[in-house]
């Protein structure tokens, strides 16, 4: 039985996944990026992402997100800063590390194990199937310890450098370009931290696949859809294009 867990960065994709989830009797973790914890919604048994960068500028505005965490809500990590500011708290609720979290070898994972005992841990983009199941395997942690993206934007780079900022003085969020071999890029401003995120142009989609795979955690990452978008995938619409990502083959 697979376990859905997904995750939203706005208002219109939470909405979408919720009619989803009432008109099919679904059950899914949900998982809200920062910018939705002012919006009253945060409820028992979902988890808030905490901000892609621990800037220090911004260090004590991600510890006031962590100590107003409401009780039964979990957090989503993404650096080694915001792992310290959990310890520094006294934060005792459920813990998931995200793909960015460094977490490729049984070292690392032992690591956080001693830091936050039952952590869960978002695979790696970057590894092949093959080479995470070999990491599960090794580090003797049960597979529901892990979450398997099998829909969404790769992030590729997290840069204090806005591109929005720094090119369109804050007027535009989304920015597309190419690179000199025509693939498309997609940088998306965080105005809360002033940070800009660059997505891969193509979707990875592994949703049709999940069956091949040995874990029952599977995560949907929602970022630049638009609720349509968001409620299509959900009912099982494929997009028109799309990439297998480093599910098959490695980085070279």
């Amino acid at each position: 039985m697979k376990h859905l867990y997904i995750r939203v960065k706005t208002i219109g994709q939470l909405k979408a996944v919720k009619d989803w989830m009432q008109q099919e009797g679904a059950a899914a973790t949900l998982l809200l990026e920062y910018e939705l914890a002012g919006a009253g919604i945060l409820q028992e048994g979902m988890y808030l992402c905490l901000p892609d960068a621990g800037r220090q500028s911004r260090i004590s505005s991600i510890r006031e997100m962590i100590l107003a965490v409401p009780a039964g809500v979990g957090l989503l990590i993404r650096n080694l800063d915001e792992l310290g500011l959990l310890s520094e708290t006294g934060f005792h609720g459920p813990v998931i590390g995200d793909s960015f979290l460094y977490a490729y070898n049984t070292e690392a994972l032992s690591f956080y194990e001693e830091c936050f005992p039952g952590m869960q841990f978002v695979l790696s983009d970057e590894l092949t199937d093959r080479e995470l199941e070999n990491l599960a395997e090794k580090s003797g942690l049960p597979h529901e310890r892990f979450i398997y993206k099998a829909y969404g934007y790769q992030p590729l780079m997290i840069t204090n450098q806005c591109l929005s900022r720094n090119y369109t003085d804050c007027r535009q969020k989304e920015l597309c370009f190419t690179d000199q071999k025509g693939a498309s890029f997609t940088a998306v401003s965080r105005c809360s931290q002033c940070t800009s995120v660059i997505y891969n142009g193509l979707c990875t989609y592994m949703l049709d696949r999940t069956e091949e795979v040995g874990f029952s955690n599977i995560l949907l990452d929602f970022t630049l859809e638009s609720p349509q978008e968001t409620a299509e995938i959900l009912n099982g619409t494929i997009p028109g294009k799309y990439t297998r990502g480093h599910h098959y083959k490695g980085i070279d």
